[in-house]
Order: structure tokens, then C-alpha cells, then sequence
């Protein structure tokens, strides 16, 4: 640290702006990445039936709000089929942290029983369906709770939805990604309607596969930027 002094009295300004873009140059970044697919089911959690980010059931490669799909599977804890209006959330949260950059999300093999959007903070990013009549690409879509039944055209059939959003991220902060899902009965059409206990011609569920990538300072790389700031306060002292 004597050497340092000595070094910042004799070349002033221009060493610490030296020393602060080695520590920057030498930063190294560690690579961050979120597996989003539904598989990863202790990730995900689920809102319908009265349940509230419940634990949902693997169904296959897909998640759903009961055991097997279907009215004769068990319902997540905390709800009920008697209390299920077809409406229901599966919610996947994150914290990004505040020195996160390069941050992106990619999605694919998108799939719902019977209709679903996908969203990221509330952004839509891609939305598919069960054929109507042959039809899979206009319909209507309940987004909230005992909202409307409004219009809706959706991006394509399922499983060939894909996509890659590099913003809208909330850098800091928790971010959600979100599948709001229509059990309807009949594909992209129709209203929500419930499915009745020990029913097996009914049935939900929602699957995506994909992941969230970002770039973070390594420990390492931190310490030396915070080295360099430290410089910078040794010299205002000097002078």
C-alpha cells in the first residue's frame, strides 16, 4: 500500500485511471443459466381451485393441477375440483441479481390442455392451443380469474411455439414467468369449465421447455474492482 502511495503522489490522476481499467479489463464474467422446463417441477407452483403456488403433479413431461390430468387424479393441496372453474396459473418466479447482464430467455415445445398464453412479467410471449373444428389459430382466452371470455389469435399449434425475449426483465428484482391455462373442453373455443371429480373424459395440464441465461462478475473479478475504487479513495486523501 506504501508503493501504491507513492506511485498515485508521483503520476496523480492518470494512475488511478490506470488501475481502474485494469480492474475493469480483467473482469471475468460467470455464466448463469435456469432450466425453465416443466420437469423441473419443485421450480414451478400452481394457482386454481382455491389452491395458492401449490407443488404441482408431473404429468409426463408436463405439470397439472392434478395427479393424472384428469377428474379421477387428486387435486394439488389447498384446492378442490368443486372449487375449480377451469382458470388456473403455473408460476415459475426468479431473482435476477442487480449486476446480472446478457440476460435472456428462450422457450420452446410449448404445449396446453386446452388453451394457454405464456407471459413474462406480464408481457405475453407466445400462446397455443387445442384445435376447434380444425381451427387452432382463433379463438378466445380467459385471462384472470373469473375475467372475460375475450377474442384471442393464438402464435401456432401446439409444440411448435418457440421464441427468445432479451428484455423485459426486472434486473435487481424477483421476475415471473407464467402459463395461464384454460381448461375448456373444447380446444381454443368456448369458456372454462371445470372438471368434475372422478371424471376421466376432461382433463389440463401445461408444459413448456426452455431456459433463462445471464452473465454475473465472478467473486474474484468484484474484489478487484472494489480494490481499485479503494485506490481511488487512498489518492483523495493524498492530495
Amino acid at each position: 500500500m506504501k508503493y501504491i502511495s507513492q506511485h498515485l503522489r508521483s503520476r496523480g490522476r492518470n494512475s488511478v485511471l490506470w488501475i481502474l481499467a485494469v480492474g475493469l479489463e480483467m473482469g471475468r464474467l460467470s455464466a448463469v443459466t435456469l432450466d425453465i422446463g416443466t420437469t423441473a417441477t419443485p421450480a414451478w407452483s400452481v394457482t386454481g381451485g382455491g389452491a395458492v403456488n401449490a407443488t404441482p403433479y408431473l404429468f409426463v413431461d408436463q405439470l397439472s393441477i392434478t395427479s393424472n390430468g384428469t377428474g379421477t387424479g387428486y387435486f394439488v393441496s389447498g384446492g378442490s375440483f368443486a372449487n375449480f372453474s377451469g382458470f388456473w396459473l403455473a408460476t415459475y418466479s426468479f431473482f435476477l441479481p442487480a449486476e446480472a447482464t446478457s440476460v435472456s430467455l428462450a422457450f420452446y415445445n410449448l404445449h396446453g390442455d386446452d388453451r394457454l398464453v405464456l407471459s413474462l412479467n406480464g408481457t405475453q410471449l407466445g400462446s397455443t392451443g387445442i384445435p376447434y373444428l380444425g381451427n387452432d389459430s382463433s379463438g378466445s382466452m380467459v385471462l384472470t380469474e373469473g375475467g372475460p371470455l375475450e377474442p384471442y389469435t393464438f402464435s401456432g399449434p401446439e409444440g411448435s411455439v418457440s421464441g427468445t425475449v432479451t428484455s423485459g426483465f426486472l434486473v435487481g428484482g424477483m421476475n415471473v414467468v407464467q402459463g395461464i391455462i384454460n381448461n375448456t373442453h373444447s380446444g381454443v373455443y368456448g369458456p372454462c369449465v371445470p372438471i368434475y371429480e372422478g371424471t376421466s373424459n376432461d382433463g389440463t395440464w401445461f408444459g413448456v421447455e426452455g431456459a433463462i441465461s445471464y452473465a454475473v462478475p465472478e467473486p474474484s473479478s468484484l474484489a478487484l474492482c472494489v480494490f481499485a475504487i479503494a485506490v481511488v479513495v487512498i489518492r483523495r486523501k493524498l492530495v
